[in-house]
């Protein structure tokens, strides 16, 4: 035996999607911070390197 559909359930159930929604893109979001700063990081690495070596052979 089911009851009446409260107003409340439609609106529980837009605002559980609109939040499952927000999250999907802050995970997204931070995903692509943190393959930018790998990148980063890796870049500086190799300039690090690289100075290394300059100076290394300027000596």
């Amino acid at each position: 035996m089911s009851g009446p559909r409260w107003a409340a359930v439609d609106a529980t159930a837009s605002a559980t999607d609109a939040a499952e929604r927000a999250l999907r893109d802050l995970a997204a979001g931070l995903a692509d911070t943190a393959a930018q700063i790998k990148t980063t990081i890796s870049s500086y690495g190799d300039a690090d390197a690289r100075a290394a070596t300059r100076l290394r052979g300027a000596r």
